[in-house]
């Protein structure tokens, strides 16, 4: 029987937070094997958009510092039974706010500086939130080629 690590998800925004969870948590990561080392990479990822927000005051800068962007999702159903292939992730802003929409969002992160933070905040938003929901099946993200490559470049691999 393999070892198994849950970590809990974070409940703030805060970067110190998910430290705090990673370093609880990482002495029985270690005892349940090698296979389960990605939480550093939890780490780094979370360093790589909430370390890029510090000083930001731009509109999304702030959005995300206060953890005000949520996820919602897409069942994709094959129409010849009707059944729930899978679901696809997608982000939104504060309804009824100027960022409400993901080209509102995509605007506002091409001028802020701030496209590839957004790129893994989103994906950070999205799996906590399918996290919490407990869903059971599979979970489609979009990523771009450019963010997916430095992901990769911080976990020491290469395309």
């Amino acid at each position: 029987m393999r070892a198994q690590c849950r970590v809990p998800l974070a409940k703030s925004s805060a970067l110190d937070r998910m430290t705090e969870i990673v370093e609880r948590e990482r002495p029985a990561c270690a005892e349940a094997g090698p296979e389960v080392s990605a939480m550093d990479h939890v780490r780094l990822f979370a360093t790589e958009f909430w370390s890029a927000l510090s000083g930001r005051e731009g509109a999304l800068a702030r959005l995300m510092r206060a953890d005000a962007l949520y996820a919602v999702f897409q069942p994709i159903v094959n129409l010849k039974d009707a059944v729930v292939h899978a679901h696809e992730a997608l982000i939104r802003g504060p309804q009824d706010g100027p960022l409400a929409s993901p080209d509102a969002l995509l605007r506002a992160a091409q001028n802020e500086g701030l496209l590839y933070e957004l790129e893994l905040f989103c994906l950070y938003v999205a799996l906590r939130e399918w996290g919490r929901q407990r869903q059971p099946g599979r979970l489609f993200l979009n990523i771009s080629a450019d963010a997916l490559a430095r992901l990769v470049a911080i976990g020491g691999a290469e395309l």
